[in-house]
């Protein structure tokens, strides 16, 4: 009897540290959504760089691990990881928006910290 009760609580805390990890996520991601369009956020650029490259690499008009032009400095300023991974969550949500990309980071950030 004691096992199930000790299985039950451990059960109810993990349950409970999932939901306190998906309300952060949640507040994190309205806090992104009001922000990212702001110049004034040091974020809105890096993102608008990054969408700039998936959109890119979507429409076939820029390779993933190549720089056509050397005069685009900015492409080479992060790795190519991370505009990828923007240009999989578009082509798989069919929508190409930083709303997209906060809802699959929202869920994946959420699980990886009760994990």
């Amino acid at each position: 009897m004691k096992l199930k009760q000790y299985v039950q609580s451990r059960l109810l805390f993990l349950l409970l540290i999932l939901m306190l990890s998906f309300a952060v996520r949640a507040l994190t991601t309205h806090f992104i959504h009001d922000h990212l369009a702001d110049p004034g956020w040091f974020q809105s650029g890096t993102y608008a760089l990054f969408d700039q490259q998936a959109q890119e690499i979507l429409d076939h008009k820029s390779a993933v691990f190549w720089i056509d032009d050397p005069s685009r400095t900015e492409t080479a300023i992060y790795p190519p990881g991370y505009p990828l991974w923007i240009a999989l969550i578009y082509k798989l949500s069919s929508e190409r928006s930083a709303a997209s990309v906060q809802r699959v980071q929202w869920v994946l950030d959420s699980l990886s910290v009760s994990l």
